[in-house]
């Protein structure tokens, strides 16, 4: 792209094309009769990271501080510090398994939530989450599992998502018309 073509994104484009910095793609196809991108896209654990951050920092969502990323196998381990009560922080870890419902909903299958390394009963899970995820368009939970409605990605369908040992694979079709 030549920078003289004057495109002007809005700054929550901008941003949200930083929090993407370290994504890969391999096999990308532009293709018409919709105009659209398909392709596998490679997300490291900075990425992951980085997106986190900015979505936290989007929902204004002050509960969670000082987040780390880790790709396990099958389960991304998610970890930081959250206020309990005013000024009380505790480390919490949420190992989670990304997967696609039948009707290609993303379903972040929670597995397990520790507190000072302590894990968390199902109930509690399931408490936990719906005060995160509850008030959000497009977003519910079901036994603790966050499902995110395809409608919740626009004009983005996920056509198959897996964990790999250092990194998410994601596949995906972008559509651009």
């Amino acid at each position: 792209m030549d920078i003289d073509t004057n495109i002007n994104l809005p700054q929550d484009q901008i941003e949200f094309i930083q929090s993407l910095i370290g994504l890969e793609s391999k096999n990308m196809k532009i293709l018409d009769n919709p105009l659209r991108i398909e392709g596998e896209f490679y997300i490291p654990e900075e990425t992951i990271l980085s997106y986190t951050n900015h979505y936290l920092k989007d929902s204004n969502n002050k509960d969670i501080e000082n987040i780390q990323v880790i790709i396990n196998e099958n389960k991304l381990t998610v970890g930081g510090e959250y206020k309990l009560f005013a000024g009380f922080k505790t480390p919490i870890d949420i190992d989670i398994e990304p997967i696609l419902t039948t009707n290609k909903n993303l379903k972040l299958k929670l597995k397990d939530i520790r507190v000072l390394n302590l894990s968390l009963h199902d109930d509690i899970i399931d408490a936990i989450a719906k005060s995160w995820f509850s008030q959000l368009d497009n977003i519910s939970v079901d036994k603790g599992d966050i499902i995110i409605d395809k409608k919740f990605f626009k004009n983005i369908n996920i056509k198959n998502i897996e964990v790999k040992k250092d990194h998410l694979k994601i596949e995906l079709i972008i559509m651009l018309k």
